[in-house]
């Protein structure tokens, strides 16, 4: 197994590596688990990069208990929202980008299984206030070749999240769409 030194990522950039430091003495080790893989999906060693950040998409995306999506939706949630400043526009940079772009396969490939008891911990975390994020973070990309590509990404998630919206926790649907 790689260890969370291999990669290096800022604590700003990667919003889930805040969480592992400051509050590494009240959570779970679980969580704590799950915070170094969010910062895992961000890798940037030139050698292994790219291999741990697929190993690590996979193995939330595909293989993740469906007791623990409640876990991963507000870290995810968490994490994305850090990247926005109220005062400011959105922080649009490598690391945050490929985040989100992970983000985006994660809860995608989480919401296209359909694993006997996924349906039952989709809706126990309510997951507007990230898809919110991810929109209004892609929405700012512009319209290179990847930003498009990240759009569709984004659009083919958001269609997989609403045939399963009986499923899901919406505080404001009706809003929300």
């Amino acid at each position: 197994m790689v260890s969370v030194g291999v990669c290096e990522v800022s604590n700003a950039a990667a919003g889930a590596s805040a969480t592992c430091s400051s509050s590494s003495s009240t959570e779970t080790p679980l969580g704590r688990f799950l915070d170094r893989l969010l910062v895992l999906l961000v890798c940037g060693h030139e050698r292994v990069g790219l291999h741990v950040r697929t190993n690590v998409k996979e193995l939330l995306g595909l293989e993740l208990s469906p007791v623990l999506y409640h876990m991963l939706f507000n870290k995810l949630r968490n994490s994305i929202g850090r990247f926005f400043d109220t005062q400011g526009p959105v922080p649009i940079n490598d690391t945050n980008t490929q985040f989100v772009e992970q983000t985006i396969a994660i809860m995608k490939n989480l919401l296209d299984n359909h694993a006997e008891g996924s349906s039952e911990h989709l809706g126990q975390a309510s997951i507007e206030t990230m898809m919110l994020n991810l929109v209004r973070y892609v929405r700012v990309l512009g319209n290179t070749l990847h930003a498009i590509q990240m759009k569709t990404k984004l659009c083919q998630l958001v269609e997989v999240m609403m045939e399963r919206r009986d499923d899901l926790s919406f505080c404001q649907e009706m809003k929300f769409r």
